[in-house]
């Protein structure tokens, strides 16, 4: 599978001028000022329609790369094609999507420290110094920073990192601070999805007193109940984890009582 290939489904067909990704990864996207431009501030379909392409058939590049055999020679390989695409291409939208898609290379090899420092380093995108005034983001970059806070969730729930605590904190500011209401968009799901996650596993932490773990538990409760509301990849995880803490908590596997996060 082409790294190339899976940059190529985050970008909108009509902006590449009629370019394949075979083309784009010798350097063919537009060269002069004003078709710089024309692509750089094209808009990037929104995350939820990220996987459209019929190429994919509907599978995210992990399934994919875990039916393949050689999975860890596939993730180099699309890795270093992103950083390519980065390095040409790093003051367009296209070159931050490839190097969001490299940390998730680094992610899918679980180099969580490398995909953390890039996932990072494309939040400050678009971030002013404290005391300058700050400059608004477009909604192509916000999209993508939405993604990316998901796959920087996604890290800390990590083996590796186990920052519970901050995921909840992070997953709960965004929720409430940039959309304001409850997601109902894939990346807004999947963002809550870790939320929950993460609620679930302090909800089994020792050293939390029992009342704080029941308290998580009952909060992941609700994350998990309003996921399982929209159809999806969340659904049957969401359902699995609504009958484990039911468990948990001790109540009846089909207890219909819902909370507010």
């Amino acid at each position: 599978i082409s790294g190339i290939a899976w940059a190529w489904n985050t970008i909108p067909k009509s902006s590449m001028n009629g370019l394949t990704p075979f083309e784009v990864s010798r350097g063919s996207l537009p060269r002069t000022t004003a078709e710089r431009r024309a692509f750089g501030t094209a808009e990037i379909k929104a995350a939820e329609e990220e996987w459209s392409s019929p190429d994919w058939a509907g599978d995210e590049p992990e399934s994919i790369f875990e039916k393949a055999p050689e999975y860890a020679k596939f993730l180099t390989k699309a890795a270093l094609e992103f950083e390519d695409v980065h390095t040409k291409y790093r003051s367009l939208v296209a070159g931050l999507y490839a190097r969001m898609w490299q940390g998730k290379c680094f992610e899918e090899q679980d180099e969580i420290r490398k995909a953390l420092g890039v996932y990072n380093e494309l939040l400050q995108h678009g971030k002013t110094a404290p005391g300058e005034t700050p400059k608004p983001i477009s909604r192509t970059m916000k999209d993508l920073q939405d993604k990316v806070l998901q796959f920087r969730l996604i890290c800390l729930n990590h083996e590796q990192r186990k920052d519970y605590k901050v995921v909840v904190q992070e997953a709960t500011d965004w929720i409430a601070k940039v959309r304001g209401k409850k997601p109902r968009n894939k990346v807004g799901l999947a963002i809550m999805w870790e939320r929950a996650r993460s609620r679930e596993s302090l909800g089994t932490v020792r050293t939390e007193t029992e009342s704080e773990r029941n308290k998580y538990l009952t909060v992941a409760l609700a994350d998990a109940r309003y996921i399982n509301r929209w159809p999806g990849e969340y659904k049957d995880v969401s359902t699995a984890m609504i009958q484990r803490v039911l468990v948990l908590l001790k109540r009846d596997t089909e207890d219909p009582k819902d909370f507010e996060t």
